[in-house]
């Protein structure tokens, strides 16, 4: 069976486990050129020093980092200007999720292993056009908070 034209060359990826997801997840931020929008309800996984690292490393190469959160906590909020980033607070909690150059599309998921307390993340990542158009699409149509000033 063939597949539909356009979908042969896009990567579907589940990464396993957490500090194999983490690794690839900071080399996808870290190639980026132009933007790396990330979305979550609080966008807590930013408290992450390598993560922030990335990031803050992206931003010194005059990649745009832009952050919308529905619910960001002090820590976010902190670590968002210190990256450089602009953090827009959302009317609505997104699903978590992070484009890179609008050709890649992470998603964290949470895991809860049966030997561990603490539950992980993983990741799953693409480089489907639908997908990514599609998130993108919500990503700049999320709606702005009414009652918070933003940073800039």
């Amino acid at each position: 069976m063939r597949s539909e034209k356009g979908f042969e060359d896009q990567d579907f990826w589940m990464v396993k486990p957490h500090k194999t997801a983490l690794a690839m997840g900071l080399k996808k931020i870290q190639s980026a050129k132009e933007r790396v929008a990330i979305a979550g309800r609080d966008c807590s996984w930013l408290d992450h020093p390598s993560v922030r690292d990335a990031l803050r490393n992206v931003a010194k190469q005059n990649v745009k980092v832009v952050i919308k959160a529905s619910n960001p906590g002090r820590s976010t909020m902190t670590a968002a200007k210190d990256i450089g980033a602009k953090l827009k607070r959302t009317g609505v909690p997104p699903p978590a999720f992070c484009l890179i150059d609008n050709s890649m599309l992470l998603l964290p998921y949470r895991v809860q292993h049966p030997d561990s307390i603490q539950p992980e993340y993983e990741l799953f990542t693409t480089t489907s056009s639908y997908l990514i158009e599609g998130f993108t699409k919500l990503f700049e149509n999320l709606p702005a908070s009414s009652n918070y000033k933003e940073n800039t």
